[in-house]
């Protein structure tokens, strides 16, 4: 099966189970499992049969709705990367800008002396 054809199947699964960002989500997956860059997806050799096993496990898990990021097992934060479990919470866009906000607040204090 080619990268486009499998990430079209993938993408009418997901859609089927009302999962939004399915292409996106595809695109991680398949990304996760090759260890490649989303760049070089399109022009990555087929998965072997082992690396389809594992990519249809992942497809069926996020079928179910089960976060994304809990799926791939990590998530990026701040620039980086945290495993992430079902006892984790998933950090969102807005959490980064109030890191940044903090960060940004703390910089401009002044230190005790």
């Amino acid at each position: 099966m080619t990268i486009p054809s499998l990430l079209a199947r993938t993408e009418d699964q997901l859609c089927l189970a009302a999962v939004p960002s399915p292409r996106a989500d595809a695109e991680w997956m398949l990304v996760h499992i090759l260890q490649c860059s989303r760049s070089e997806l399109l022009h990555h050799p087929t998965p072997s049969a082992n690396q389809l096993k594992i990519y249809n496990d992942l497809v069926a898990q996020r079928c179910k709705r089960i976060p994304l990021q809990h799926v791939l097992g990590n998530t990026e934060f701040y620039g980086l990367m945290f495993k992430s479990t079902p006892a984790a919470l998933i950090p969102r866009p807005d959490t980064e800008s109030l890191v940044e906000t903090v960060i940004d607040h703390l910089q401009h204090q002044v230190a005790p002396k």
